[in-house]
């Protein structure tokens, strides 16, 4: 008995293609370090940013900055940081926004304000992120769902995931990749030209670096925030992190 032959729609198949491509060659241009070495190589990395890449570019393209900026603090803290911190912080700065793709990229590129309603939505995605990671790395989903909790208008909130928070319970090692990662998120949030806001009031090195000063009050913050100083005058004058 023959087995039955379905035709392939071959638009599709040239998209997907086009698709991967297409994503291979923004992370060999865009990524750096050790980021590009855990996309290239771990399976679940790489799948997860195609999906959100395939959902929301500019989403994308900001969580490979996000994991550059990781892997630079991961080369000059070296020894500072365990093995198992390292591969924790990269791969929790690549997918922190995973849960992104649950939102409409409408709400995601809107220039205009964002209703009440929208900002709710926005503010879902560190929980959607927990509960895929979690499946598959759990401290890498607690480190990730926290990116937000550190600054002045903290989310998710726990309306949403008390459940979360509750299991959370992050030890003195998760708590500390947490602020590095919130801190990561927010420098390049509030550096990165394509945002709306950004391009609206745009601000320097200098003035983004006095604002995260204030919002994060740790010295172990305040190194943080110094070698991302760095990273980002290195940056503007093009020597390779």
């Amino acid at each position: 008995m023959e087995i039955e032959q379905f035709p392939q729609n071959q638009d599709n198949i040239i998209h997907h293609k086009n698709n991967i491509e297409d994503f291979k060659q923004l992370v060999n241009e865009r990524c750096r370090g050790c980021a590009c070495s855990v996309i290239k190589e771990d399976k679940f990395v790489h799948d997860l940013l195609f999906d959100l890449k395939n959902h929301d570019e500019k989403t994308f393209l900001h969580s490979l900055e996000v994991g550059n900026m990781a892997a630079f603090l991961i080369n000059r803290l070296d020894e500072k940081l365990t093995e198992k911190e390292k591969r924790i912080l990269m791969s929790s700065a690549l997918l922190h926004d995973y849960g992104k793709t649950s939102i409409d990229p409408k709400i995601l590129n809107k220039k205009e304000n964002l209703t009440p309603e929208e900002l709710l939505e926005i503010e879902k995605h560190p929980t959607v992120s927990f509960h895929v990671l979690k499946e598959w790395d759990i401290d890498v989903a607690k480190v990730a769902v926290a990116h937000h909790e550190h600054q002045d208008h903290t989310y998710p909130r726990k309306e949403f995931v008390s459940d979360i928070m509750e299991k959370r319970v992050p030890s003195k090692e998760l708590d500390r990749l947490s602020r590095i990662l919130a801190i990561i998120d927010s420098f390049q949030a509030m550096l990165d030209i394509t945002r709306p806001s950004n391009m609206r009031n745009p601000k320097t090195i200098d003035e983004t670096v006095a604002e995260l000063n204030k919002k994060f009050v740790l010295n172990r913050d305040k190194e943080i925030i110094f070698l991302l100083e760095d990273y980002y005058y290195n940056k503007i004058n093009g020597n390779k992190n």
